[in-house]
């Protein structure tokens, strides 16, 4: 499981679009229905991602997840991590 929590916070994709977002480095694209988050290289000032809203729901959810997981039995040293 912790080699699959690796892979997904090593994905390409993952990361550019983490740095956009850490670096205030996105924006908001509308296409007909559907939206879109572009990320942004700061230094070249380039687009170097492009994500339809569903997909960064998803990456967010598994992201929140792996955090909650990680404070429960890292920082707050519960064993079942599903416990409030």
């Amino acid at each position: 499981m912790l080699t699959s929590a690796r892979d997904f916070l090593n994905d390409r994709l993952f990361r550019v679009v983490r740095n956009g977002f850490a670096h205030w480095a996105f924006d908001w694209e509308v296409v007909g229905h559907e939206s879109y988050i572009l990320a942004y290289d700061l230094e070249r000032d380039l687009p170097t991602a492009k994500m339809h809203q569903a997909e960064c729901d998803a990456y967010h959810i598994v992201a929140f997840a792996l955090v909650e997981v990680l404070e429960a039995v890292f920082i707050s040293r519960r064993t079942d991590p599903t416990e409030g």
